[in-house]
C-alpha cells in the first residue's frame, strides 16, 4: 500500500496510537507534529505521521519529558519532514491554481461578436463580474459557469480543457484537478490526450451539492456510478436516482440538472462528448 494512499483520521490516529484526540491536537499545538488536511479541512495522517506520533507518544507520555526537551530531541527532524510535506502540498497545490484557467471565455465572446454587455443580458450576470471572470480576479461558482456554457452552447467542461500531451495513459498521481470554486466538488480530468475530442472526469461530491438550475448545451454525457448516488433531473419533469454500479446515458440538448442524493460522498465517472448524433 502506498503512504499516500493510507490515510487517517485524527480518532483513527489515536486509537492506533493508544491515546486520545484532544492530545494529538494539544501536540500539534506545540509544534510537534504536522497533519495535513484533506478537502474538507479535515486532519489527516499517513503512515510517517504514525511513525512521529509513535516517537512524541514514547517520550512524553512513556518518558514523562517535557515539550521543549521533546523539540530538543526530535523537534527539529520532525518538523523538517513536515514542513517538506507542507511545502510539497503548496506546490501541488500552485500548479493547481495555475492550470487550467478560464481563459477561453473572453475567446469565446469574442469569437463569437458578442459584448459583454451581450453576454450579461443573455446570462443575468452583471458585467462587473464577468470582467473579474475574463481576467481570473474571481473564483468561479458552478452555477455560473452553467449560465455561462449553457449561452455559448458547450459543455462546462469544454472551458477546462487545456491539454498539450500526447498521451495514452493517465496515472492516478497525475490526473489534473479542475477547481471551479467549491472545496466540495472535486473533479479530476481523466483523459490528457489533446488529439480526444472525448471528456471524461472523476467527480466527487461531498455532502448534498450538485447543479440546482437546469441548463443545456450540444452533446451526449453518460454517467457511472462509483460511490453513492446521484439524482439527475431531465427536462424539470423526469427524475432519476442512479446508484453504485448504476449507469446513465443522455442527450446534452436535454435540459438537465444533478445532485448529490445522499449525505455523504459520491464518486462518478462523468463522460462528455461535444458532438450529438440525432
Amino acid at each position: 500500500m502506498e503512504n499516500e494512499d493510507f490515510q487517517l483520521s485524527i480518532k483513527e490516529a489515536a486509537s492506533i496510537i493508544g491515546v486520545s484526540a484532544s492530545t494529538i491536537r494539544n501536540w500539534e499545538k506545540n509544534g510537534l507534529i504536522f497533519p495535513k488536511r484533506n478537502a474538507s479541512k479535515y486532519r489527516i495522517y499517513d503512515l510517517s505521521d504514525l511513525e512521529v506520533l509513535k516517537k512524541i507518544k514514547f517520550l512524553s507520555i512513556d518518558s514523562h519529558m517535557s515539550i521543549e526537551l521533546i523539540k530538543g530531541i526530535i523537534g527539529a527532524n520532525v518538523q523538517t519532514e513536515s514542513h517538506k510535506k507542507l511545502e510539497e502540498k503548496k506546490e501541488v497545490d500552485r500548479k493547481e491554481d495555475e492550470e487550467p484557467k478560464l481563459n477561453k471565455w473572453k475567446v469565446y465572446r469574442e469569437n463569437n461578436n458578442y459584448t459583454l454587455d451581450d453576454v450579461s443580458k443573455g446570462t443575468g450576470i452583471s458585467i462587473s463580474y464577468l470582467s473579474k471572470i475574463e481576467n481570473y480576479d474571481t473564483n468561479i461558482s458552478l452555477e455560473m459557469l452553467n449560465k455561462l456554457s449553457e449561452f455559448y452552447g458547450e459543455g462546462t467542461m469544454q472551458f477546462f480543457k487545456e491539454r498539450t500531451k500526447e498521451e495514452y495513459v493517465v496515472k492516478k498521481k497525475e490526473r489534473k484537478k479542475l477547481k471551479i470554486g467549491n472545496i466540495n466538488i472535486k473533479i479530476e480530468e481523466l483523459i490528457s490526450n489533446s488529439d480526444s475530442i472525448l471528456n471524461s472526469y472523476m467527480v466527487t461530491l461531498q455532502g448534498s451539492k450538485g447543479v440546482y438550475q437546469p441548463h443545456k448545451h450540444k452533446g451526449e454525457e453518460f454517467i457511472h456510478i462509483i460511490k453513492g448516488e446521484l439524482k439527475v433531473i431531465l427536462n424539470n419533469n423526469k427524475e432519476y436516482v442512479i446508484k453504485k454500479g448504476d449507469s446513465m446515458f443522455f442527450k446534452s440538448s436535454e435540459a438537465h440538472n444533478w445532485q448529490n442524493n445522499v449525505d455523504s460522498e459520491t464518486v462518478l465517472i462523468w463522460t462528455y462528448i461535444p458532438i450529438q448524433i440525432d
